[in-house]
Protein backbone atom coordinates (compact mmCIF):
# COMPACT_ATOMS: atom_id res chain seq x y z
CA UNK A 1 0.00 0.00 0.00
CA UNK A 2 1.07 3.38 -1.29
CA UNK A 3 2.15 5.59 1.78
CA UNK A 4 -0.46 8.23 2.14
CA UNK A 5 1.16 11.47 3.60
CA UNK A 6 -1.31 14.58 5.01
CA UNK A 7 -0.59 16.52 1.95
CA UNK A 8 -2.77 14.03 -0.46
CA UNK A 9 -5.48 13.96 1.83
CA UNK A 10 -5.93 17.40 2.08
CA UNK A 11 -5.36 17.87 -1.76
CA UNK A 12 -8.13 15.46 -2.27
CA UNK A 13 -10.17 16.80 -0.06
CA UNK A 14 -9.83 20.69 -1.94
CA UNK A 15 -10.68 18.16 -4.93
CA UNK A 16 -13.90 16.88 -3.49
CA UNK A 17 -15.18 20.60 -1.40
CA UNK A 18 -14.21 21.99 -5.33
CA UNK A 19 -11.94 24.45 -3.54
CA UNK A 20 -8.61 23.75 -4.56
CA UNK A 21 -7.24 27.39 -4.70
CA UNK A 22 -8.09 27.33 -1.05
CA UNK A 23 -10.68 30.07 -1.18
CA UNK A 24 -13.29 29.05 1.32
CA UNK A 25 -11.05 26.30 3.51
CA UNK A 26 -7.90 26.88 4.00
CA UNK A 27 -5.07 24.27 4.01
CA UNK A 28 -4.31 24.71 8.11
CA UNK A 29 -8.41 24.92 8.24
CA UNK A 30 -8.41 21.29 6.50
CA UNK A 31 -5.03 20.25 8.77
CA UNK A 32 -6.92 21.46 11.80
CA UNK A 33 -9.57 18.98 10.33
CA UNK A 34 -7.65 15.93 9.66
CA UNK A 35 -5.76 16.22 13.03
CA UNK A 36 -9.60 15.87 14.69
CA UNK A 37 -10.33 12.94 12.73
CA UNK A 38 -6.98 11.33 13.16
CA UNK A 39 -7.68 11.86 17.23
CA UNK A 40 -11.08 10.61 16.98
CA UNK A 41 -10.18 7.21 15.34
CA UNK A 42 -7.88 6.39 18.12
CA UNK A 43 -9.86 7.16 20.84
CA UNK A 44 -12.71 4.77 19.38
CA UNK A 45 -9.75 2.53 18.42
CA UNK A 46 -6.25 2.85 20.52
CA UNK A 47 -5.32 -0.05 18.05
CA UNK A 48 -4.84 2.26 15.25
CA UNK A 49 -1.93 3.59 17.01
CA UNK A 50 -0.19 0.38 18.08
CA UNK A 51 3.42 0.74 19.48
CA UNK A 52 5.57 -2.44 19.82
CA UNK A 53 7.93 -1.73 22.86
CA UNK A 54 10.09 -4.24 24.70
CA UNK A 55 8.81 -3.93 28.46
CA UNK A 56 11.65 -4.87 31.46
CA UNK A 57 9.89 -7.87 33.21
CA UNK A 58 10.56 -8.62 36.67
CA UNK A 59 12.88 -12.15 37.20
CA UNK A 60 11.15 -15.07 39.15
CA UNK A 61 7.33 -13.21 39.08
CA UNK A 62 4.78 -14.59 37.21
CA UNK A 63 2.57 -11.85 37.43
CA UNK A 64 3.28 -8.76 35.52
CA UNK A 65 2.28 -5.41 35.83
CA UNK A 66 1.96 -3.33 31.87
CA UNK A 67 3.60 0.62 32.22
CA UNK A 68 0.72 2.81 32.82
CA UNK A 69 0.06 4.10 29.26
CA UNK A 70 -0.18 0.19 28.19
CA UNK A 71 -3.38 -1.56 27.04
Amino acid sequence: MATVIAKNILDRAATILQDTTGTRWPQDELLSWLNDAQREVVLLRPDACAVNEAIPVSAGISRQTLPAAAL
